[in-house]
């Protein structure tokens, strides 16, 4: 509720910032970034867990993650422009000497476990520019998004492999200043939020596939924050 709340206070910012000066901006923009993004779910581990050290350094390590976007965007207009977007988040942890429990129930196994967890997420998106000029070449945007979200978990625990595959909707936003370098080229930082939960999963061993349906408190929560370096390439102009 959080996340939204704060994507609507950012779209407002920026309808509210627009600019309505006549400079020309282009038809066709193409923009990609790369950056960190950091997970925003709070897991948390029972002190008396006898994995409590190693799953707590584990979890850290998989709140850090990596994330790449691509997005193509038309403008019909000086301000707005719409488009598609297509965001991948990858993030990954190893730990070592974790204790499982055997499936005697008697015994126990000592091993190392890693996992890699992949968050795509494709859909329509709009955004929102000021105007730039050779005056003044700076840019802020704001870009608001819904769409597809997947999920996939690969997670090794001892010598089990365990794939988990999940699906669901979600939406971003993203808010951002560039500096104009030319009239075609464009650079910058921005800031990005996502919001994605996945309730309906499926979890295959190697050997077996089982569906499941998680309430809400235990749905998988890919929900993040992030920074981002971004070049935008401007492909015609209004005339």
């Amino acid at each position: 509720m959080k996340a939204k709340i704060i994507l609507l206070f950012l779209l407002c910012a920026s309808i509210s910032t627009l600019d309505a000066a006549n400079d020309i901006l282009p038809k066709l923009q193409f923009n990609f970034s790369v950056g960190a993004s950091y997970l925003t779910v709070q897991s948390a581990v029972n002190p008396s867990n006898e994995n409590f050290v190693n799953l707590t350094k584990y979890i850290d390590k998989l709140h850090n993650e990596f994330n790449s976007q691509f997005d193509i965007l038309y403008f019909p207009q000086n301000n707005i422009g719409y488009g598609l977007k297509y965001n991948l988040y990858s993030y990954s942890a190893q730990g070592q000497d974790f204790i499982f429990n055997s499936d005697d129930g008697i015994h126990n196994i000592v091993g190392d476990m890693a996992e890699k967890d992949f968050v795509n997420f494709i859909g329509p998106t709009i955004m929102f520019v000021t105007n730039s000029s050779p005056e003044n070449p700076l840019k802020f945007f704001v870009q608001y998004s819904v769409g597809y979200v997947s999920y996939r978990s690969e997670t090794t625990m001892a010598e089990t492999n365990i794939l988990l595959t999940g699906e669901s909707f979600g939406t971003s936003m993203d808010a951002g200043l560039h500096y104009c370098l030319t009239k075609n080229l464009s650079f910058g930082l921005k800031a990005s939020l996502l919001y994605s939960t996945v309730s309906n999963i499926e979890i295959f061993d190697g050997l077996n596939k089982e569906s499941k349906t998680l309430d809400k408190y235990n749905s998988i929560n890919n929900s993040s924050v992030g920074l981002s370096a971004s070049i935008s390439y401007i492909f015609s102009h209004k005339k």
